[in-house]
């Protein structure tokens, strides 16, 4: 808890350099190591790239997509070893899903 609000903390000091109203709130890592805080100013479209920098420099990354549910068939030996693979790692099987097809996905576009 102490390391997430000093990185809260961080990233309000640069933000605060933009401009004295940009500030963050709540910031929490999820389990899938992504971040999620609450940001609720107008932003002037001119200034927006130099917030992604902040957000990217302090966080690593920017907050993703919200998370939608989806439904998939798939064969029973396969849903067996997706559930082991996520009880060995620690992660939902959502989890395991999601990274597999991204990196599909990100491989079939190259």
């Amino acid at each position: 808890m102490l390391r997430m609000r000093a990185l809260e903390q961080s990233v309000n000091r640069k933000l605060r350099k933009l401009n004295p109203a940009y500030a963050i709130s709540n910031l929490n890592r999820r389990l899938d190591g992504k971040y999620e805080f609450d940001f609720k100013v107008s932003v002037d479209p001119r200034h927006f790239s130099e917030i992604s920098a902040v957000l990217r420099e302090v966080l690593g990354a920017l907050p993703s997509d919200r998370q939608v549910q989806a439904k998939f068939y798939m064969a029973e030996s396969l849903a067996k070893k997706l559930k082991q693979t996520a009880s060995a790692e620690g992660v939902s099987q959502s989890e395991v899903v999601s990274r597999c097809v991204s990196d599909y996905v990100e491989k079939r576009g190259q």
